[in-house]
């Protein structure tokens, strides 16, 4: 009766720590052994001016997703409108998150009047009616700003090479704000612009209309919520849940 019990409260208490452990946090990552289109993402072809396929655009080799959509665009958006990545419907409206990108950009075509845009490579999100976006290119990093008109933005700082691979922390809280890290520090803070409030999506890739972009991708990482990591006590715990049900495997063998 006793093994039993044991047994018992040894299967209840290591299901209990178990599962807290795993059900916090939402992280979505990309692994470059693969195109995204093969992890869940949704690939926009270049519309009517670059009806191109994805094998096309992006590659994978060396542990990076490669980009060269110079010549192409069209922006993010549906098969018929777009050539970057979208993920739609995993962001919890009631959560800040953060996006984690290693990412530089090699090469730019120019846009209108041979002025750049620099938005051939971008990443960022749409949420509760905002759209938080990131884009690089030529030493200039551009970012959402909510002060302004639509999809122009503002540029966020001139002081990085981004034809070398940086660390980029996009961070967005709730009720609109957003800071941006540059290799672990904070360069930037704005809001994010006005966009339909039933949009919820990840986005990356050639972000421009016109003004499109080749550069490399090392790294995509997505978290929201809070991932628990056990204090020693718990483990203990655990252990000792774990040592019940070993010594009522081992009685029972006997």
């Amino acid at each position: 009766m006793t093994s039993s019990v044991s047994f018992r409260i040894g299967l209840v208490t290591s299901a209990i720590l178990l599962s807290s452990i795993a059900s916090f946090g939402n992280t979505i990552s990309l692994g470059f052994t693969s195109l995204p289109s093969a992890q869940g993402w949704s690939f926009g072809g270049g519309g009517i001016s670059c009806p191109l396929p994805e094998s096309t655009l992006y590659s994978v080799s060396g542990g990076a997703l490669h980009q060269n959509t110079l010549g192409c665009g069209g922006g993010f958006g549906s098969n018929t409108s777009g050539a970057g990545y979208q993920m739609n419907g995993v962001i919890a409206s009631s959560q800040p998150f953060t996006i984690a990108v290693r990412t530089r950009v090699t090469a730019e075509n120019t846009f209108y009047g041979g002025s750049v845009s620099h938005t051939g490579l971008g990443f960022g999100a749409e949420v509760n009616g905002k759209e938080y976006f990131i884009a690089l290119g030529g030493g200039t990093i551009f970012g959402a700003d909510g002060s302004t008109n639509g999809f122009a933005g503002r540029v966020l700082s001139t002081s990085f090479d981004t034809s070398l691979y940086h660390s980029y922390l996009l961070s967005v809280a709730l009720g609109g704000a957003y800071t941006l890290s540059v290799d672990g520090t904070a360069i930037a803070s704005g809001s994010g612009v006005a966009t339909s409030p039933t949009v919820n999506d990840l986005f990356f890739g050639d972000a421009s209309s016109r003004a499109n972009a080749q550069g490399d991708y090392a790294s995509y990482v997505f978290r929201q919520g809070s991932v628990v990591t056990p204090e020693p006590c718990t483990l203990a715990l655990l252990g000792t849940g774990m040592l019940g049900l070993v010594w009522r495997t081992r009685r029972k063998a006997a």
